[in-house]
């Protein structure tokens, strides 16, 4: 199991240009940089020396999660959709992302009102391509 990121360790990562944002449990890097660790992966580079040629501390990572980025990166270069923006189950902080800041109890309550709206339009498409089918 990986070790946790101090918040002095925290602060030293986040001041990395290919740190997308980190916590005490996880870093997620930029797209630029997991294409670029691929692409030097792939020519015989090691993950360690990757991860230092891009100005990391490799002391801080461990050798438990930079076995564990190497993967990541790598599964994901190997999909079809190539490198996702941000990491899957992150849905708030996809959104504090896109739109710059946390939702508010506003904005979500307007979003939560826009989902059942789509919904109950789709019941409507629904029910209404059916009705069609059925008379065919």
């Amino acid at each position: 199991m990986a070790k946790h990121f101090t918040p002095e360790e925290q602060s030293i990562l986040k001041k990395n240009p290919y740190t997308k944002s980190v916590s005490g449990r996880q870093i997620i890097f930029t797209v630029p940089f997991k294409a670029m660790f691929a692409e030097q992966y792939r020519k015989g580079k090691t993950p360690r020396k990757i991860l230092e040629e891009a100005g990391y501390d490799t002391n801080i990572f461990g050798e438990v999660r930079i076995s564990g980025i190497q993967k990541g990166i790598m599964r994901q270069a190997g999909r079809e959709e190539g490198f996702p923006e941000v990491p899957a189950g992150t849905a708030q902080a996809d959104l504090k992302s896109l739109l710059g800041h946390p939702l508010s109890v506003k904005e979500s309550d307007y979003l939560i009102h826009e989902v059942i709206l789509l919904r109950q339009t789709l019941e409507v498409v629904k029910k209404t391509q059916f009705a069609i089918i059925s008379r065919l």
